[in-house]
C-alpha cells in the first residue's frame, strides 16, 4: 500500500495534526504556499522522515515523499519549526554517533537499531524534551498518527471508519464476530 499526498490530505481533513488543532483543506493550501525556509522541510528532512516511517510503519506500507511533505507542511508554523528541528537533530545525532545521516542508512534493521541506540524507543513523547523525546513526539508518534488517520492505514489495522469518516455510526451498530 502506497501513501500519497492525497492520503495525507484525507487524514488532515478528518482529524487533527497530532491532536494540536484542526486543519481544513483551505488552511492546508495556504500553509503549503508558505515560503518560510527555516520552517519548511528540505529534501534531506523529507528523506529522514521517510526513513523513520520505513522503520515504524508495517512493511506493507510504502510512503511517498509527498505524503511526508504534506503532513508536516500542514502543521501550524511554530509546530512545524519544532518538527523540522527534531528531524534535523536526529540527523545530527546520527552523524555524530554513527558517522552518517539517518536517511543514508540502507537497512531498515540498522535504522531501527540506530533509533534504539539513541533511546527513542524508551523516551517519553515530549515536544519540548531531549532529542529522543522530540523525535518520539514529532516523528514516531506523528507519523503513526498520520498513518492511522488515513483510510488506507485505518483499513490495514481493521479500523474501518476512522473518526471523521462517514459510516462510523453504522459500523458501531453492526455485530462483529
Amino acid at each position: 500500500m502506497r501513501l500519497t499526498r492525497r492520503d495525507a490530505l484525507e487524514a488532515l481533513a478528518a482529524g487533527t495534526v497530532a491532536g494540536l488543532g484542526s486543519v481544513t483543506v483551505s488552511e492546508l493550501a495556504t500553509r503549503l504556499d508558505d515560503q518560510e525556509a527555516e520552517q519548511q522541510l528540505n529534501r534531506i528532512d523529507i528523506e529522514t522522515a521517510e526513513a523513520v516511517a520505513d522503520v515504524v510503519y508495517p512493511s506493507e506500507v510504502t510512503v511517498s515523499p509527498e505524503f511526508i511533505e504534506t503532513y508536516y507542511s500542514s502543521m501550524p508554523a511554530e509546530l512545524r519549526a519544532e518538527a523540522v528541528r527534531a528531524i534535523r537533530d536526529l540527523n545530527t545525532a546520527s552523524k555524530r554517533q554513527f558517522s552518517t545521516a539517518f536517511a543514508n542508512v540502507e537497512s531498515r534493521k540498522t535504522r531501527d537499531d540506530m533509533l534504539r541506540a539513541l533511546g527513542v524507543n524508551r523516551a517519553q513523547s515530549n515536544p519540548d524534551g531531549t532529542i529522543p523525546e522530540r523525535v518520539r513526539y514529532f516523528l514516531v508518534n506523528g507519523l503513526l498518527y498520520a498513518l492511522f488517520t488515513t483510510p488506507k492505514g485505518a483499513e490495514l489495522f481493521g479500523i474501518d471508519n476512522p473518526k471523521g469518516y462517514a459510516g462510523g455510526f453504522a459500523t458501531f451498530q453492526t455485530e462483529t464476530e
